[in-house]
């Protein structure tokens, strides 16, 4: 495979983003789960469990930002 070429690295990018997509959802249904604020964050995943700092961080900038709230009740309502 050459990963020189644009096809490639669309092709590439696509992937990623796609399972990055997924995992954040799947990451963001946990939050909800346990009523997101302090209760999402004292209780991450398993895949986080030895990485607690790293969910807070998903929590704060991510789960908690309102940027995020908006686009996804856009995406909700409207797609």
């Amino acid at each position: 495979m050459d990963w020189t070429k644009p096809h490639v690295q669309d092709a590439v990018k696509n992937q990623f983003g796609r399972l990055y997509g997924n995992f954040r959802n799947k990451c963001h249904q946990h939050y909800k789960k346990y009523g997101g604020g302090a209760s999402g964050r004292a209780n991450p995943p398993v895949h986080f469990l030895e990485r607690r700092d790293d969910w807070v961080w998903i929590c704060d900038n991510i789960f908690d930002n309102e940027d995020w709230k908006v686009s996804k009740y856009l995406y909700i309502n409207f797609c």
